[in-house]
C-alpha cells in the first residue's frame, strides 16, 4: 500500500511501541514510513487526555503556521511544560471549540485549585511521550 501523506499523528497511547526483531523495531510507524509517510508523530507510553488534548491542539496551531512537524511538536512540548495556570486560563478561552464539556469542566476543576504561577504540566509525563519520526 503507498500513501501520500506528509503527515501522520498517532496521538494515543503507545503508539510508537512494536515488536522488537532482528530487523529494529516493527509496528506501525515503521509500516507507515514504509508506505511513504513523510514524517510520524507517535507517544511511547500511556498519555492522558487532557495534556494530550492541549499540547495536540498546540502543535496544530504551530504547525499551521508552515514550521516542521518536529519543531513544532518540540515547541508545544515546551509550551506545556511551562505554562502556568494563568496563561493556560487566557489560551483556553481562546481555544475553547477544540475541547469537549468534560475535558473542560477537568480542567477549570483543577486550575481552580491552583497558585496563578502554578505549571500545571511540567512533569515530563505529560508531554515526553510523543516523538516525531521522519522518513
Amino acid at each position: 500500500m503507498k500513501l501520500n501523506a506528509e503527515l501522520v499523528v498517532l496521538s494515543a497511547c503507545s503508539t510508537g511501541q512494536g515488536k522488537i526483531t532482528g530487523d529494529g523495531v516493527v509496528g506501525l510507524s515503521r509500516c507507515l514510513i514504509a508506505a511513504g509517510v513523510k514524517s510520524i508523530i507517535v507517544s511511547l507510553w500511556s498519555v492522558g487526555d487532557l495534556s494530550t488534548a492541549l499540547l495536540m491542539v498546540q502543535f496544530y496551531q504551530i504547525f499551521q503556521q508552515g514550521v516542521a512537524a518536529s519543531v513544532a511538536l518540540n515547541e508545544a512540548q515546551r509550551w506545556l511544560l511551562g505554562v502556568t495556570k494563568t496563561e493556560l486560563s487566557v489560551w483556553l478561552k481562546t481555544n475553547e471549540r477544540f475541547f469537549d464539556a468534560t475535558l473542560k469542566i477537568n480542567l477549570r476543576r483543577r486550575l481552580h485549585q491552583l497558585d496563578d504561577n502554578a505549571k500545571l504540566f511540567h512533569n515530563p509525563r505529560y508531554w515526553g511521550a510523543f516523538c516525531a519520526i521522519s522518513s
